[in-house]
């Protein structure tokens, strides 16, 4: 393996500690002194990004467990750590209950100033077995905080605090630099290792596979043994070889994420879309299992729901394709658009969607040879082809199923996702239902049998006593529909509606129900007798359906449902948004871009309304 130069963060440095102890959760110092500093003294702000450094380092602490360092770690042979003078006392008498050291800052830094980024982060310092043990994670002061804070725009909160686990992941394990470091369970390095112990470059692997796709592009997989058996399970594909790394972008963002177009909202992709909640997915958290330098618990993981059981096909076949015997463009995946048909259900059908599909140029130049899919005689009346394509580049520029509306704010600022009882419009044609338990569906309530529409409509999950599989019944129309395990389409009132899988309807794919299905933004565990939601970073309550940020580890989740099943009262709602989260700023956007060590997103107001972001790496690309 090769060991990206622009990601090379101090291997040469060592940790200085007692020997490593027995085995346990990762314990994370997160050091905000900079922040006293970087923020004027402004105490709100410095609450509120405590309390985020906070639920980072709780959170890791659940997920990961690793070797302890045994006494305090100690740091030797460098004193500066990104954009951080690393404090003397961490040189000298080190850090106790300490495995990692993560220096939070917010400083113009000259990757800052080079471009429009939101945070970068870098690994430092590493271990005698190559673990990293220091990293800064630098939030960039013109777009991190703004001069006026919108208090409730708790989406914004959300995209603080996920730049904050990827930055961190970067450091921790993820990032091209870090790969060739990689060790087996026993210790052993996957890469050869010259007389320093460093990776020698360019050496073949069993591990990292790099070949040419049908679209004559570069793609680099990793099929360490963690991750490739995950991703396997997830995809229903036994066969599949790797997972693909990102190729776009240059050497910022290519081979520290993960692909994209296969793995859509994982919150280790180069891009992230507003208005699709970011998933912790089993494959990104497999690469710290495969570094050989952490445990992972997989129950804090949710899978993307694009891709999940498509087969073999979805992970190596182009998104879009023209058969030889027909004139039209196909989609390889329902998950695909090619603009025929515009209204569907977006990823996990929590959201209504459109097709994502450009028909106007784009200011940013011409979409790459690679990745054109539509020709001129084709769907929209393409003029150009050259400039036609799906908005979010990282996709490979494939259109899928986006949600629409405003998610810069929940609050009086209405958006497709079927959640939110004020999202509900108010002329009902087709007797949708929107709220916490409510789900999208396609359907042709309201107008023609032929003609599906994408609707919300309330859910309901129960076990099949017979099998024990996850089956569900929707209200359509205000007449219960039994859609069983779904899979097909069944008569409602005055239409018909389709029945996804129960796969995709019901919690985690368990056979139980969960209070408002986790409101999709977490996953219904079970302990034997009480069902209970373990909710993604951020979001808070018995269903998961207020945002929040002090961290409950799933035993605690577990506490608070069996307390409130034993109350007579037991009546919840949102959990509204913590006091520590007011403060942060808004950071308005329709991508989000993170990249290792120029971890960068940048938003601005695009043409019609449309959210567009520049990411720049060796110069300015604007994409649209």
């Amino acid at each position: 393996m090769s060991v990206n130069a622009e990601h090379g963060c101090g291997h040469d440095a060592k940790a200085v500690s007692g020997n490593a102890a027995s085995t346990g959760p990762l314990r994370i110092h997160a050091d905000t002194s900079s922040l006293v500093n970087d923020f004027d003294n402004n105490s709100t702000r410095l609450a509120t990004a405590t309390a985020l450094t906070r639920f980072v380092s709780n959170w890791f602490g659940a997920v990961l467990s690793t070797k302890q360092v045994s006494g305090n770690l100690t740091l030797t042979n460098v004193t500066v750590c990104g954009e951080v003078t690393i404090p003397d006392d961490h040189l000298t008498n080190g850090l106790p209950d300490t495995d990692v050291v993560l220096y939070f800052s917010m400083k113009s830094s000259s990757v800052c100033s080079s471009g429009n980024y939101v945070a970068h982060a870098i690994h430092c310092v590493q271990d005698h077995l190559d673990r990293p043990i220091a990293g800064n994670v630098n939030l960039c002061p013109s777009t991190a905080f703004a001069s006026k804070v919108e208090e409730s725009d708790s989406w914004s909160v959300q995209s603080t605090l996920q730049t904050m686990i990827h930055e961190s992941t970067h450091v921790l394990a993820l990032s091209a630099s870090l790969l060739p470091y990689y060790r087996s369970p026993t210790g052993i390095p996957y890469t050869p290792r010259d007389a320093n112990g460093h990776p020698i470059s360019d050496v073949p692997s069993t591990y990292k596979i790099v070949s040419v796709n049908s679209q004559g592009v570069t793609v680099t997989k990793y099929a360490f043994p963690a991750m490739l058996a995950k991703a396997r399970a997830w995809s229903g594909c036994s066969s599949l070889n790797g997972i693909e790394m990102e190729s776009q972008w240059g050497a910022s963002t290519a081979g520290s994420h993960i692909e994209k177009r296969v793995f859509s909202s994982d919150y280790m992709t180069g891009q992230a879309t507003t208005g699709v909640d970011t998933d912790y997915s089993e494959m990104s958290l497999a690469f710290f299992e495969d570094s050989g330098w952490y445990q992972v618990d997989y129950t804090y993981a949710t899978n993307p729901a694009i891709g999940q059981n498509s087969g073999c096909g979805f992970a190596t076949t182009p998104c879009l394709s023209t058969p030889t015997d027909t004139n039209q463009i196909l989609p390889s995946n329902p998950a695909f658009c090619n603009g025929s048909i515009p209204d569907r259900c977006a990823a996990g059908r929590y959201s209504k969607g459109y097709c994502g599909v450009s028909s106007s140029s784009r200011d940013s130049g011409t979409v790459p040879a690679e990745y054109r899919y539509f020709n001129s005689s084709l769907p929209l009346n393409l003029t150009d082809a050259s400039y036609k394509g799906g908005y979010v580049p990282l996709m490979d520029y494939c259109p899928t199923y986006m949600p629409y509306g405003s998610f810069s704010s929940q609050q009086g600022k209405m958006n497709s996702d079927c959640r939110f009882a004020s999202n509900a419009p108010s002329v009902n044609n087709h007797g949708e239902a929107y709220g916490p338990s409510s789900r999208c569906f396609e359907h042709s309530i309201g107008s023609p049998s032929d003609l599906f529409a994408s609707g919300c409509f309330s859910v309901s999950c129960y076990t099949v006593p017979t099998t024990g599989s996850a089956a569900y019944r929707v209200k359509a129309n205000g007449v219960d529909v039994d859609c069983g395990v779904g899979g097909a389409n069944a008569p409602a009132s005055n239409g018909s509606i389709y029945c996804a899988p129960a796969t995709e309807i019901c919690p985690a794919g368990l056979s139980v129900e969960c209070e408002n299905g986790c409101f999709a933004r977490g996953t219904c565990r079970n302990n034997g007798n009480t069902n209970y939601c373990l909710c993604k970073p951020g979001f808070t309550g018995l269903d998961c359906s207020g945002f929040g940020y002090e961290f409950s580890p799933a035993g605690k989740v577990l506490s608070n449902m069996i307390a409130r099943s034993a109350s007579s009262s037991g009546a919840t709602g949102p959990s509204g948004i913590d006091s520590a989260a007011i403060a942060l700023m808004s950071i308005v956007g329709a991508v989000l871009l993170l990249s290792c060590c120029a971890m960068a997103a940048f938003y601005m107001k695009g043409p019609a309304g449309r959210l567009k972001a520049i990411h720049q790496a060796s110069g300015p690309a604007g994409l649209t």
